[in-house]
């Protein structure tokens, strides 16, 4: 009941970040009345196990990366395999993607997952030798549904399987979606790349739509997940504003499964919140070492 603003700002952060303890969740900015700096509110003290140890994977994947490779690749080659990195899921604007003459522009893949994974496929079917693909989703935060999709499309010929479940009301749904994985406008010439051997690397810090293409690929079976247990994350994000004007986000009703069928007509929608384990785990410190994975994937996922 304090009307001090840095007390009931501190508790909305407790209860909100501390426990719920739930990545989706969070205050977006403080109340008007509150002009104190946010920065000692938001400390170890107030945050629970889930964001710490979700920030403190990202953080030591993040400075190992840099280490090994001083910058950004979003597609290297060791061996017979090639390794594709993006850090999340984004749509850019159709007018930022091509030019006048309707040409995709050559930095589009910068700003637009799709047309990364474009640039990815040109690149590594210059390269006959190679066999097997590892999508990086280790420091994948997520993003939108769409690009996620059309990602997917290049793993496999089948429709993809989307499906989500309303937590209210009990109501769930399947959905497949073709996607044009080659750009040419036809979604019926099977261009998807399934002659390739599809791997994943998870980690604790792959969350949200990360977590669903993990999960709706394992389930699919059209990838083989290495490394370690995504970080999960299945819930549409919903926007709230309290009274005093402090604005927070919390998941929804809306959420992300995959299907489980348990005979004729019967479907359990199986929630994906707590992560997708692996189907060969890898140790972190192994994360960034292609030639150990190369040689992981081709010695039968032994290390």
């Amino acid at each position: 009941d304090s009307q001090i603003p840095g007390t009931f700002s501190e508790a909305y952060y407790n209860i909100l970040f501390k426990q719920l303890d739930e990545l989706h969740t969070g205050v977006n900015s403080l109340s008007i009345y509150n002009r104190l700096n946010a920065d000692p509110i938001m400390d170890i003290q107030n945050v629970g196990n889930t964001l710490i140890s979700h920030s403190r994977t990202y953080w030591d994947l993040f400075d190992s990366y840099n280490a090994t490779f001083g910058e950004y690749r979003p597609v290297q080659f060791e061996g017979n395999t090639a390794f594709i990195k993006f850090d999340g899921f984004s749509i850019a604007p159709v007018a930022d993607l091509y030019d006048e003459n309707g040409n995709l522009k050559p930095d589009a893949w910068e700003i637009d997952t799709y047309s990364l994974m474009l640039k990815a496929m040109e690149e590594i079917k210059t390269r006959p030798y190679i066999e097997n693909i590892v999508v990086d989703l280790s420091t994948n935060g997520g993003g939108t549904i769409g690009a996620l999709l059309t990602s997917l499309g290049f793993l496999t010929n089948e429709d993809i399987e989307f499906t989500t479940f309303d937590t209210l009301s009990n109501y769930g749904r399947i959905d497949y979606y073709k996607i044009d994985s080659d750009n040419d406008g036809d979604y019926e010439d099977d261009d998807g790349y399934p002659e390739y051997n599809w791997h994943i690397l998870s980690s604790r810090a792959s969350f949200s739509a990360a977590n669903a293409f993990i999960a709706i690929a394992s389930n699919m079976g059209i990838a083989t997940i290495i490394g370690q247990t995504s970080g999960g994350g299945m819930a549409g994000v919903m926007p709230g504003a309290l009274m005093d004007g402090t604005t927070f986000r919390i998941s929804s009703n809306f959420t992300i499964r995959v299907p489980e069928r348990l005979g004729r007509n019967k479907i359990n929608f199986k929630e994906i919140e707590s992560g997708i384990t692996p189907d060969y785990e890898i140790p972190y410190d192994y994360f960034y070492d292609l030639a150990y994975i190369n040689d992981f994937i081709n010695n039968g996922y032994e290390g």
